[in-house]
């Protein structure tokens, strides 16, 4: 044996050696954990509040953007047009959430919690946002475990904000921004609450003051299906399939299911009737690929496979093992996460029938598809224990690399927020000066996590609806953009 091949021998050894001692510390750790319910939640709680703490930071560092200099003023005649009168009333916001559904899109309910905020203020919006992000979290985890839950783990919590830093398309985009998280974060935290509801019926049978449920879906169910056109579709077809099961169950289907699902549909069917979608629509379709259904389809299931493929394609993974394992005792729960499943499919799917998919448009599949596998994730004890073990040692790795990846992000989202206030701070001194005419340096936004990646930044052009908006918000005549080298001239 040459002196290379025993160097490697005892690397090899050394390495076993290391690995056999990190997996029995795992899994010490892991038996203590699952061990004590009541130790896992009191670490949940106190990780949601660290939680907290770290998304009000990020969310004190970001700087108002593209569609928020817009949502300051009230709307007028015309697809992102605005007057020049600032909101600042509730008057001002219905005023202008009535032009914004005839010009613009449907998504009024939503889009007057933007102007609400815009009008109160950022620090708010800041304290709440942060509160937002930290009950979606919890409120996903309640998805995955169930309402009738005796077995917490901080461990599957861990890995609910892991899947939502990996998977997330646009992560500052849709968390960060503020209308953009008002427009899919707050969405899918409302409707994750109301889809809790009937949740919480399908894993017990039992209902508490049906007719007061019955009554609260009213509304409920309304502002589920008018806030987002993919998701709200989504909302509506699990609700049948919650229905479905229930009705395999042999539940009773009670009243609050039916009114849910039928002011779901009304206000689904709001908000797409609006006139203000064939306006956007009719803009879209001048663009080559928004007519193309082929390429449409193609590139849907491609960026579907880049996305989610690693979330559906696990769950299926687990679903077999838990087959394989439990088939003859079926000591394993598949029903409802197969629900879960089928809604992020199908949330997929429709956007087929969209002229466009933005990035951001992903997030409540992705939520979705989180909740399915992590459901299943959740019953990885029913496997032998070697695949506890496994699942632990994974999680521990995938935190590792998380961890690293966003502490490097938030450098990068304090730079770009530091590049807009460097650009605010101009154009105010440039004000104070008498120019109301301002050329400004071009921010390009680089990396897909940050706040303002895929967002239009300002035009080369003085009239184009995001200039205007912004040189309205700071109170001059016009801005433009320029390349630093050529303002540096």
């Amino acid at each position: 044996m040459t002196g290379f091949e025993k160097t490697c021998d005892n690397i090899s050894e050394k390495w076993y050696g290391i690995l056999d001692k990190f997996l029995a510390s795992v899994k010490g750790k892991q038996k203590s954990l699952s061990d004590s319910s009541r130790l896992n939640l009191n670490l949940i709680i106190a990780l949601a509040l660290m939680i907290w703490i770290i998304m009000f930071i990020l969310n004190k560092i970001t700087v108002y953007n593209a569609d928020d200099f817009a949502y300051h003023f009230v709307f007028s005649d015309g697809p992102m047009k605005t007057t020049d009168n600032p909101v600042d009333s509730f008057g001002d916001i219905v005023e202008s959430m009535k032009s914004h559904y005839m010009f613009t899109n449907g998504r009024v309910l939503t889009h007057s919690v933007v102007q609400l905020f815009m009008w109160i203020g950022k620090p708010v919006f800041n304290i709440f946002n942060s509160l937002i992000y930290v009950v979606m979290t919890l409120l996903i985890y309640i998805h995955i475990v169930g309402t009738n839950c005796k077995k917490h783990s901080v461990l599957l919590y861990i890995a609910v904000n892991l899947g939502l830093w990996t998977f997330l398309r646009n992560w500052g985009n849709v968390i960060l921004w503020t209308t953009g998280s008002i427009n899919y974060m707050w969405t899918s935290t409302v409707r994750l609450a109301i889809l809790l509801l009937i949740r919480r019926y399908a894993d017990t049978g039992e209902c508490k003051a049906p007719f007061l449920k019955a009554v609260l879906m009213v509304p409920l169910g309304f502002i589920a299906g008018s806030t987002n056109e993919n998701m709200s579709a989504v909302f509506i077809g699990m609700t049948v399939l919650f229905m479905i099961y229930c009705k395999v169950k042999k539940y009773k289907l009670r009243a609050f299911m039916f009114t849910s699902l039928i002011s779901a549909l009304a206000g689904f069917a709001f908000m797409i009737l609006a006139p203000g979608n064939s306006v956007k629509s009719d803009n879209w379709t001048k663009e080559i690929y928004s007519t193309n259904i082929i390429y449409r389809v193609f590139s849907i299931l491609l960026h579907a496979v880049m996305y989610i493929g690693p979330l559906l394609g696990g769950f299926v993974v687990m679903a077999l093992m838990l087959y394989y394992y439990k088939r003859k005792d079926k000591d394993y729960k598949a029903s409802i996460p197969f629900i879960y499943f089928l809604g992020s499919a199908a949330g997929t799917a429709v956007m087929a029938a969209a002229p466009r998919f933005p990035a951001r448009a992903w997030f409540g599949i992705v939520v979705l598809g989180i909740i399915a596998l992590l459901s299943l994730v959740y019953q990885v004890d029913k496997l032998p224990r070697s695949f506890t073990v496994i699942t632990v040692s994974v999680l521990c790795v995938w935190a590792i690399v998380c961890a690293g990846s966003f502490v490097s992000a938030s450098k990068d989202i304090k730079e770009e927020s530091d590049a807009y206030r460097k650009r605010e701070a101009y154009i105010l001194e440039q004000k104070e000066i008498g120019q109301k005419d301002i050329t400004v340096e071009l921010i390009e936004s680089k990396r897909e996590y940050l706040p303002f990646n895929g967002l239009a930044d300002l035009k080369n052009s003085r009239d184009n609806w995001l200039n205007d908006c912004m040189a309205k918000y700071y109170g001059v005549d016009s801005i433009s953009w320029c390349y630093p080298e050529e303002q540096a001239e």
